[in-house]
């Protein structure tokens, strides 16, 4: 249905990443030494060959320097419903303890400096594992 749109997604963040990478002068094998991934992996992104997790982009964003919302061009999204409803159609399909790793994912990167608009933070409770 969105098969389209996603492969042209894909294809727009490879080419952010190794536009930010070449904006600071790092070889592929520089930029994922920094964050202990491996090239193959980095390049296969680049190329809209592998889709990352949101851990791969937490550590993307490490790499070169920026957030994740910066990576992913999260400013200019123009529906933030869409993004919450592709959210919850990934993790109606995931296994429980994907949904865990999702959900606590996520908390991280609102944890971090400039990911939220407001002061408020999310400090629900945590289930056990």
């Amino acid at each position: 249905m969105l098969e389209k749109e996603f492969r042209e997604f894909l294809q727009e963040l490879g080419a952010r990443i190794r536009r930010l990478r070449q904006d600071l002068d790092l070889t592929i094998e520089e930029a994922s030494g920094r964050v202990e991934m491996h090239p193959s992996y980095w390049s296969q992104v680049e190329r809209a060959v592998k889709m990352p997790s949101i851990q791969s982009l937490f550590k993307f964003s490490v790499a070169l320097k920026t957030t994740v919302a910066g990576l992913l061009d999260l400013e200019s999204t123009p529906r933030p419903d869409a993004v919450a409803r592709e959210l919850q159609q990934i993790l109606k399909s995931a296994s429980s303890k994907h949904s865990r790793t999702v959900v606590e994912t996520a908390r991280l990167i609102m944890a971090l400096p400039g990911s939220r608009e407001t002061g408020r933070s999310s400090s629900g409770s945590r289930g056990g594992s």
